[in-house]
């Protein structure tokens, strides 16, 4: 089944660790990222992994990311 939660209507996985979230247009999640979509980019470093958020040219204000995410930089379109 469709993976989602109380802000989000679809969790996508695809290939690759790309990770993408499609913010819900519920009265859970913030009126002004209804419908946008946040993708986590997994890239191998050493042993482990690190997370890249890409969000630019989506429409999602930073100040409206998971925290982890609003130090990063945008990235993709």
């Amino acid at each position: 089944g469709a993976i989602s939660g109380k802000y989000a209507t679809d969790v996508s996985l695809g290939g690759a660790g790309t990770i993408q979230v499609l913010y819900a247009d519920t009265g859970d999640a913030n009126t002004k990222i209804n419908n946008l979509t946040l993708t986590l980019q997994a890239s191998e470093v050493g042993t482990g992994l690190e997370w890249a958020c890409t969000y630019a040219g989506t429409g999602v204000d930073a100040s409206y990311l998971p925290q982890a995410c609003r130090t990063a930089t945008p990235s993709g379109s």
